[in-house]
């Protein structure tokens, strides 16, 4: 039988341990972003503490979440006013799923199965 390499096994499962997690990081950190854009969406305009309150973080996970957000064009701050607004980038992203498809195109399968009980009598 081979030598397996002393703590090989058990360093490779921690290994994969670790991926998992960090995977798990990443997911929940995309999650509380998108959150926080959903958040200023709703709000249109609004303070740090008001994003916060609304996607039900603290301020300080809210403002490194908005900071990235900005550097990536998603979201824009207004240094006069002090407030948050979506941005140009989260626009794009709206206006490319705009473009491949419509309105009733996307909403056609919520509309059929509101007729279904109509259609019926």
């Amino acid at each position: 039988m081979p030598e397996r390499p002393e703590g090989g096994e058990a360093r490779g499962h921690a290994r994969a341990g670790r991926a998992r997690s960090t995977e798990a990081g990443s997911v929940r950190t995309l999650e509380r972003g998108l959150g926080v854009l959903t958040a200023l969406a709703d709000l249109r305009e609004a303070t740090l503490s008001e994003v916060a309150r609304r996607a039900g973080l603290s301020p300080s996970t809210a403002s490194r979440l908005l900071d990235t957000l900005r550097r990536e064009g998603f979201a824009e701050w207004d240094e006069r006013s002090g407030l948050y607004t979506v941005g140009l980038r989260a626009y794009q992203v709206g206006a490319a799923f705009a473009a491949r498809t419509t309105l009733i195109g996307a909403a056609q399968a919520e509309m059929d199965a509101l007729s279904q009980p109509w259609a019926r009598r």
